[in-house]
């Protein structure tokens, strides 16, 4: 899936997925001209790190 459409299904910023590909949280893969290329493991792993991220937990 393109980044438009996992920010779509997630309800997360575009920006926000490229901040956290930066910082190494996320780790999605790349089409051959290099577009991110995300899983249903990787919107599973967003929910996840949303998850704590509502209970306080810093990203650190």
């Amino acid at each position: 899936m393109r980044i438009s459409e996992v920010s779509q299904i997630t309800g997360i910023p575009a920006s926000t997925l490229r901040y956290y590909e930066r910082r190494g949280i996320l780790e999605p893969s790349r089409s051959d001209v290099g577009d991110r290329d995300y899983t249903d493991h990787d919107i599973a792993w967003i929910r996840a790190v949303q998850r704590l991220l509502d209970t306080g937990m810093p990203l650190a």
